[in-house]
């Protein structure tokens, strides 16, 4: 999953070089970016971003006021003001990167930020879904399921099935889009989404077994299509 990115820097010149280092990661989706912090934070409740990338020297408004205005989300700074380190201390902050920027720097900074995206995503891990049969919408807390299958008899239905052991049939959505807004969910094959959380065993590399479900349950036993392997596992190492 990538960290939704906004650069800010009143530098064109370094911002073209973070940019290309964006895109060159894996873990970054650059969302936007601007010289101009005044215009940022006019900008930012509207703004669907993550991280952000702040310089500390800018004209009008400092890297370190921007940053307190920005609600915990979590800031990397990248500077080139050695003498100007202490004062980061007192301001919340995933990361330090001093200019000039080198690959291995910035993508260990990107690194560590991704625990604390993680942590406020997983605070607001809620969709809603409409049950099967109606326009009845309900809302649920993506960590709270276990396991998602696409109906058999008709693939616009999803299955959801609950850590508290319940089961609503669903539609109106994808497992893409469920996917997409979730870091608590993997996709073995094409048709299910199951729980990290879940994962009891994995036999052979192609079976797995959920926990909460019966032994020997059919439910329970999920197969790994080879396909999906490689980011399954990516993802539950």
């Amino acid at each position: 999953m990538k960290l939704k990115t906004v650069i800010v820097d009143d530098d064109s010149f370094m911002i073209d070089i973070m940019k290309d280092l964006c895109i060159e990661s894996p873990s970054v989706e650059l969302k936007q970016t601007f010289t101009d912090p005044t215009e940022f934070l006019r900008m930012a409740p509207s703004l669907d971003f993550e991280l952000c990338l702040l310089d500390i020297e800018m004209p009008k408004l400092s890297g370190l006021q921007v940053a307190r205005s920005l609600e915990g989300k979590p800031v990397i700074f990248v500077t080139a003001r050695y003498d100007m380190l202490k004062d980061i201390l007192d301001v919340p902050h995933v990361d330090v990167v001093t200019k000039p920027i080198n690959k291995e720097m910035f993508n260990a900074a990107i690194e560590k930020a991704m625990f604390p995206v993680y942590q406020r995503r997983a605070k607001n891990e809620f969709k809603l879904f409409t049950l099967a049969g109606g326009k009845t919408k309900i809302c649920l807390k993506l960590a709270d399921i276990m396991l998602i299958r696409t109906d058999e008899r008709n693939t616009e239905y999803k299955q959801i099935f609950l850590k508290n052991g319940h089961c609503l049939k669903v539609t109106e959505c994808t497992l893409e889009e469920i996917l997409a807004c979730s870091i608590h969910l993997l996709q073995p094959n094409k048709s299910e989404l199951i729980s990290i959380e879940a994962v009891s065993e994995i036999v052979e590399n192609s079976q797995i077994t959920l926990k909460g479900f019966p032994i020997n349950s059919k439910d329970g036993n999920i197969k790994l299509s080879r396909s999906y392997k490689k980011d399954f596992f990516l993802r539950i190492m």
